[in-house]
């Protein structure tokens, strides 16, 4: 399951409020928008466990009634609905991978794609090698030598 595209949404809407990245109104000095706070231990007991829902204090309180344990607490405008809570406890029992939300990624180039420019040359050739794609003519073009200077004017 995907952090940055199930799970933090529902941390953001319903936790980052109280245990996000404002300082001022954070709560038990808690932060679950950080991989650090997330998997935190604290007076022997871990935030999330990778793999072990059952021993992740956040799921225990997510699904608690107990009004002094419960997540969020009772008297917050914040729900998790059941569904909610269980994609949290399947995201973790899956080994709660983190990630980094795409924006924040540097760009990198991908090895293939600089094999592939080497391999066709020249931006004209692969401009035609491209408009062939689908054509089924694809396999008939091979690349020629490179022309002299003489006689490419």
């Amino acid at each position: 399951m995907i952090l940055t595209v199930k799970i933090r949404p529902i941390l953001s809407d319903n936790c980052y409020q109280c245990h996000g990245p404002d300082e001022k109104a954070r709560k038990a000095k808690l932060r679950l928008d950080t991989k650090e706070g997330a998997f935190r231990v604290k007076d022997g007991k871990t935030v999330l466990t990778p793999g072990k829902s059952g021993d992740s204090a956040l799921i225990r309180r997510i699904y608690s009634r107990d009004p002094d344990e419960q997540m969020p607490p009772p008297k917050s405008i914040h729900r998790l609905a059941d569904s909610q809570k269980d994609l949290i406890k399947q995201w973790v029992d899956e080994g709660a991978r983190w990630s980094t939300q795409w924006a924040f990624v540097p760009p990198m180039r991908r090895a293939a794609a600089v094999r592939e420019k080497q391999r066709l040359g020249a931006q004209s050739d692969r401009f035609v090698r491209a408009g062939q794609t689908g054509r089924g003519g694809i396999d008939a073009i091979t690349r020629g030598g490179e022309a002299d200077a003489d006689s490419a004017c």
